[in-house]
């Protein structure tokens, strides 16, 4: 868990918020499925590593938006699960996504395209 707040690198990413713009974040989500996996962790300012959190009243929501996104925009499908980890009372959501196994995954909306992180 400790490693989730040493700051960004190639393989975790952090998101304040989930930006209402989808595509921000799938990009990454792909280049971790094309490379070695990564986690993005939702609830953590990226320059400060300060946990933020999730509105308490909004986690599940969001998880299922964030899995939504996932599945409808990529392909083929990623391979990820979502977690739920709680730090100074705040509830943070980790998205791990697994080294894919049918690369190369794209978004369906662009074709191949390929990202990388960072």
């Amino acid at each position: 868990m400790e490693e989730l707040l040493t700051g960004e690198s190639s393989s975790i990413e952090y998101k304040q918020e989930v930006p209402g713009n989808s595509e921000k974040y799938l990009k990454t989500i792909i280049a971790f499925a094309n490379g070695n996996g990564g986690q993005m962790v939702f609830g953590i300012e990226d320059k400060t590593c300060k946990v933020v959190g999730i509105p308490q009243d909004q986690v599940f929501m969001t998880a299922d938006r964030i899995t939504n996104a996932i599945a409808d925009a990529c392909q083929p499908v990623v391979d990820f699960e979502i977690k739920y980890k709680t730090i100074e009372e705040k509830t943070i959501i980790i998205v791990k996504v697994f080294p894919g196994a049918r690369r190369p995954y794209y978004l369906k909306s662009k074709g191949y395209v390929k990202y990388s992180v960072m």
